[in-house]
């Protein structure tokens, strides 16, 4: 395997053979097998201008291309040392032992050969191929004892020890370079990356050197994301987001940056792995990359699995695709029991989320579930959130409501169609689109009422629960209480309790300290204690 530090090297080989070739054909006699001087002399008369250094180079060219070490051991002494230097790299891929190797050296050594940078980089890349790294690590210290640490050295190293996953090492030199505050370079990032994340023990480690790449502005290249995201598969979908931002995309690569993350979401999709897959969709989100209704169905499903684990979700508030998603799952997880409907409507009424998502998921919920009776109390919670859905969704949810044919579900958006959307949709801006979904809504509403009638049993309960609703939040409920506990402390402070407990009231601090003061004077310490201790935090 020829690395980059090679390049040079094969381009003058090239450059060589044909003119070596050239020669070659010239010459009118071969050398003479077992002669005792190993290049011959005899030449004739027409070649005799050819010298021997000439023959030798023929020779070694042939040695070469058949890939004999041993042909070019026999051949070396006799060729001329700049034949030798430019084609240091053919000799070396004709090695493939460690002592074929040091044989070379040795030779080099005897003949007072000046080994060049170059020529290390060369011979540290071939140790590394035959999967010496002992003799890569004695290489690489012979090099810079007499050349100096320079970057290529490290480059080859570096590449050298990827070769032969010698992975201790590579973590041994990396934290010598960190130690040292050497500059490292994106090349020799991307060979200790890819050495080391083809073992999983070392995926924290992984993130540290990628947090000193960010730090250091040094970035990725495609071809080696593909790689690192191939060696890491699934195991560590935060690791890849990390290789991902620090990949160099240029600006019309956001297509292509889409590709690798919904390559990676399927990936975690298929391989059962729905934190990463969570993890990928928070940066596609982050980069503005819209999923398709197949990672939306995938994501969906991964929600669900989450969920089920008690899984606790940190995603964006301002997510409104995983705001809708996860509003769904809730619903459908809890789909056997009606009552559980209380529950979403507690959650919406403190989420941080958009809250016109999360009631269209629950009306529409309502709608394609006709089987659910849902109760007036229930309706009322909805009704009295007072959030106005857009026109669109709110055409929506009619026409389920319509197919499902169900008075209940019916009679109950309608409801909230009268009391909440036909009294706030005009406060909006409306635009042509809009206006004609008005139409569309307006004429449904009318036909669903000459279909099913208007609920006025229905209407007549929720009429009763929020008048009800208006007097627990009068000053005339508030004097009723204090006249219960005034004639029954005991059973008034339990009924106090009992609507507080409901949150059907929150009481004033006038009404404690009244109730507090009357229990003073009633002589009734404990009771007043036990009071004071309940209603501290109304009192304040």
């Amino acid at each position: 395997m020829i690395s980059r530090a090679s390049s040079r090297a094969v381009q003058s080989i090239r450059r060589l053979v044909p003119s070596i070739e050239s020669r070659s054909a010239r010459i009118l006699c071969n050398p003479s097998v077992g002669s005792a001087h190993p290049v011959s002399r005899c030449l004739s008369s027409e070649a005799s201008s050819v010298t021997d250094s000439d023959v030798a180079a023929v020779r070694f060219s042939k040695a070469l291309r058949s890939g004999s070490i041993n042909e070019i051991f026999a051949i070396l002494p006799y060729v001329p040392g700049n034949v030798v230097d430019i084609n240091i790299m053919n000799m070396l891929n004709c090695c493939y032992k460690s002592s074929d190797i040091l044989k070379l050296l040795d030779f080099f050594a005897q003949s007072k050969y000046y080994i060049s940078s170059y020529a290390y980089e060369c011979v540290i890349i071939t140790a590394g191929r035959i999967g010496d790294s002992h003799l890569v690590t004695m290489l690489y210290e012979a090099a810079v004892k007499k050349n100096g640490q320079r970057m290529s050295l490290v480059d080859a190293l570096l590449h050298a020890y990827r070769v032969c996953d010698a992975h201790q090492k590579v973590i041994s030199f990396t934290y010598g370079l960190f130690s040292e505050n050497s500059e490292i370079t994106a090349i020799q990032y991307e060979d200790i990356l890819r050495t080391l994340t083809t073992h999983p023990e070392y995926d924290s480690l992984c993130v540290h050197i990628v947090s000193k790449m960010k730090s250091q502005n040094r970035f990725l290249s495609l071809p080696v994301l593909s790689i690192l995201l191939n060696a890491l598969e699934t195991r560590s979908p935060s690791l890849s987001v990390q290789l991902i931002n620090q990949t160099r995309f240029q600006k019309g690569d956001k297509d292509l940056l889409n590709v690798i993350l919904s390559r990676e979401m399927t990936k975690c999709s298929e391989q059962q792995n729905p934190q990463g897959m969570l993890c990928l969709y928070c940066e596609m989100q982050k980069r503005g990359i819209a999923i398709d209704d197949s990672e939306t169905s995938r994501l969906k499903r991964c929600i669900h699995t989450l969920m089920r684990s008690g899984y606790v979700f940190d995603v964006p508030k301002s997510d409104d695709v995983f705001t809708r998603l996860w509003s769904e799952c809730w619903l459908e997880e809890r789909e056997s029991s009606p009552s559980n409907l209380e529950d979403y409507l507690d959650e919406m009424k403190h989420s941080e989320r958009n809250r016109m998502i999360e009631l269209a998921v629950l009306l529409r919920f309502i709608a394609t579930h006709p089987a659910m009776q849902i109760s007036v109390s229930t309706w009322k919670r909805i009704i009295d959130l007072q959030i106005c859905l857009p026109s669109q969704d709110m055409l929506e949810i009619l026409q389920w409501a319509e197919v499902s044919q169900s008075a209940n579900c019916i009679h109950g958006v309608l409801l909230y169609t009268d009391e909440v959307f036909l009294k706030n949709h005009h406060r909006s801006r409306r635009g042509q689109v809009k206006v004609s979904q008005d139409r569309e809504i307006g004429a449904l509403v009318e036909r669903l009422k000459k279909s099913y009638g208007s609920s006025n049993s229905l209407v007549a309960m929720y009429n009763a629960f929020s008048m009800l609703d208006r007097y627990l939040k009068s000053d005339l409920f508030l004097y009723l209480t204090y006249g219960m506990v005034e004639s029954n402390p005991e059973n008034g402070i339990a009924f106090l309790d009992d609507l507080v407990k409901e949150g059907k009231v929150k009481p004033t601090p006038e009404l404690c300290q009244s109730i507090k003061r009357l229990l003073s004077e009633r002589g009734k310490s404990k009771e007043e204690e036990a009071f004071s201790e309940k209603y501290k935090s109304f009192m304040a």
